[in-house]
């Protein structure tokens, strides 16, 4: 069996090439950030199946109950709940192409808010992408 890492990328691409199709245009590029890829690598398959499943969704349609900003930021979340827990896969539009949404890092959520000081870190990993 191939390892954790290779299988996210298999069921990305399987998910890219069976939900988006070649008929369906899409929304918006993606990039894993090295955090998103050790975030999506550590949490339980099912789970990152999950939140890469929504994020293909989200490359077709409009849900705010799957992405969704959050104010006063320039940070957005993927949301996806398993099993009573919450997981938040944070990311940022890419300020020269509004067609390319780059994901930072992801949490477990053990509050009801947000926490701030993960908000802070997405911005910052933002901050520093568009210094390169």
């Amino acid at each position: 069996m191939p390892g954790k890492s290779n299988y996210v990328w298999v069921i990305y691409q399987n998910l890219k090439r069976d939900y988006i199709g070649k008929h369906i245009s899409k929304r918006f590029e993606i990039k894993y950030l090295p955090d998103a890829i050790k975030f999506l690598e550590s949490i339980k398959t099912n789970v990152a199946e999950k939140l890469i499943y929504y994020i293909s969704k989200t490359r077709v349609i409009n849900d705010t109950g799957i992405f969704k900003k959050l104010k006063n930021s320039y940070i957005w979340e993927f949301r996806a709940e398993y099993n009573n827990n919450e997981y938040r896969l944070f990311a940022f539009w890419d300020k020269q192409q509004n067609t390319f949404i780059a994901c930072t890092h992801g949490i477990k959520k053990k509050t009801q808010k947000t926490p701030k000081k993960e908000i802070e870190k997405a911005e910052q990993l933002r901050i520093k992408y568009f210094e390169r």
